[in-house]
């Protein structure tokens, strides 16, 4: 089985402060973050990913009304 590395994730900064990601990646016995599911590192990819965008195109979402992580990635594509 394929282990995907949170370390792989280019933008992987901006995704490491939620804690939600616990629940999809797990440790191995380097303390390094890895998830099985390839959707689910996908998925935090793309997160990680429109966070960068937001914040390297000074789109002010601080303000935005945030309730799931998902909220980020549908503000990157309207933006």
């Amino acid at each position: 089985m394929k282990k995907y590395y949170l370390e792989e994730i280019e933008n992987s900064d901006y995704i490491n402060v939620f804690e939600e990601i616990q629940n999809n990646f797990e440790q191995d016995d380097n303390d390094d973050w890895f998830t099985t599911d390839k959707a689910d590192f996908d998925w935090w990819t793309k997160l990680a990913d429109s966070i960068a965008y937001l914040e390297e195109h000074d789109v002010d979402y601080k303000d935005s009304d945030i309730n799931e992580l998902a909220d980020y990635i549908t503000i990157a594509e309207r933006s």
